[in-house]
Order: C-alpha cells, then structure tokens, then sequence
C-alpha cells in the first residue's frame, strides 16, 4: 500500500505533472487496462451520470473550461488531505483472489475510517 499524505495539493505541487501531460496530449501510461469505450446502454448511463454530475456542481456542458478543472482535479484525487492507493506485485497478478484481497483492504479502510472518514 501506498500512503500519500501532507498539505492539500494544488496544480503546480502535483509531483508528476500528470495534468500537464494531459493537456499537452501525452497518452496516458498505466499500468492497467482501462478496456475499451462504453457503447449502447453502458454508455447512456455513463453520459446520464455525467449529466446528473456537472449539473449538480454547476458546470454547464457548454463550461470546458470547468468540465476541464474537473477533469485535472481527478488527478490531485479532488483535493483530498490523503490518498490510500492498494496496490499488490505483479508476481501475484492472474489470481482471481487478488484483486478481492485488494477489495477486502479498501473496504477495511473505509469501514475504518467511518464518520470521519466520510467527505463533507
């Protein structure tokens, strides 16, 4: 696990840039398959969600300006005071029970972080 913690993070203390390689159109490199683009009913959801998203924060479709802060926010996990990311060894991946073992960890986390762990 890593363990990321200290002051709220702003655009230019992001360590690794990665809005920046963003917006300068550098394709993505992680690590994990993202597969491939939602369609039909999966994607409907997706733009309703969207939809229901922007427009209870206030950001019209037409606002890419904001729709992009947002977008670069995900990247400085919103802000967040700390960030728990499970991570397990590659020597490890192919087993199904790993990725659960990974899902067990982050719901202990959750689960023990509670009311106070919970976001205004």
């Amino acid at each position: 696990m890593e363990f990321l913690r200290g002051h709220r993070r702003t655009a230019g203390s992001d360590p690794r840039r990665q809005h920046e390689r963003n917006l300068a159109g550098v394709p993505h490199s992680r690590e994990f398959r993202t597969g491939q683009a939602f369609a039909g009913p999966h994607r409907d959801r997706q733009v309703g969600v969207a939809k229901q998203l922007f427009g209870a924060m206030g950001i019209a479709r037409e606002d890419k300006d904001a729709r992009q802060d947002w977008v670069l926010r995900g990247f400085r996990q919103f802000d967040a005071p700390v960030c728990v990311i499970v991570t397990y060894d590659k020597v490890l991946d192919g087993s199904d029970d790993t990725p659960f073992d990974c899902g067990a960890v982050a719901t202990a986390l959750v689960n023990a972080a509670g009311p106070a762990g919970s976001a205004p």
